[in-house]
């Protein structure tokens, strides 16, 4: 099967996310410096950076399986929790733009 956009897209985002190994340092010390400036650890800064690009696909008026894949989760079930943790909304939500039902 032949590579899609969707693939390719992927691949030049985790291709750019592997650039930072040209800091020139060994990935240990990165983690260790994202640690020490952001107070939590690289998958969780980096899932922080994943949900806000899925906030800006669904404020576009992405769906939430189109927002998930511009995030680059491969499941909703990873990116409902991720989105969840980091925003205390989930992506049905809207980003806050809930109706009250009442």
């Amino acid at each position: 099967m032949a590579p899609s956009d969707d693939d390719h897209a992927l691949f030049a985002r985790i291709d750019t996310l592997m650039a930072a190994r040209r800091l020139h340092g060994p990935a240990k010390t990165l983690t260790i410096a994202v640690n020490r400036v952001t107070r939590q650890n690289i998958l969780r800064y980096v899932n922080g950076h994943r949900i806000d690009t899925g906030r800006a696909s669904l404020q576009k008026g992405a769906s939430e399986t189109e927002a998930m894949l511009d995030a680059g989760f491969l499941t909703k079930s990873n990116f409902n929790r991720e989105f969840r943790r980091i925003t205390g909304k989930t992506p049905s939500d809207k980003c806050g733009a809930r109706h009250a039902k009442g």
